[in-house]
């Protein structure tokens, strides 16, 4: 089994084995889950993008003395793409090593056989 920590606190770790992919996350075990590798179809990270709705209305109060506009920005996420779900799963990567989490995603695509941009 290999483990890669990918946030020391609260602990966020992502394991894989020669059939699952794990993620464990001690600060939001929500997203605690268990993949079978042969059940993954796809997964990447998803980089952090700004919410122009959210922006656009904090900009437009300030002008109605709300305290000064503020750019918001969503944040990055790991998803994953299976057969058994229709729908695409994402787990936040807030103050993650996200090289670490690229290097699980090539190990992960090339345990399913799905090839990386590098």
């Amino acid at each position: 089994m290999e483990e890669f920590i990918i946030r020391e606190r609260p602990e966020f770790k992502l394991l894989l084995t020669e059939e699952l992919f794990k993620i464990h996350n001690k600060g939001y075990p929500k997203d605690n889950k268990n993949y079978k590798s042969s059940e993954i179809t796809d997964i990447k990270i998803v980089p952090r993008e700004i919410n122009w709705g959210i922006t656009f209305a904090s900009y437009i109060s300030s002008f109605f003395g709300a305290p000064a506009g503020q750019t918001f920005r969503k944040k990055n996420k790991l998803r994953i793409s299976t057969i058994r779900n229709e729908k695409e799963e994402d787990t936040l990567l807030i103050d993650c090593n996200l090289e670490k989490v690229e290097l699980v995603i090539k190990k992960v695509k090339s345990k399913i056989g799905v090839k990386t941009n590098t």
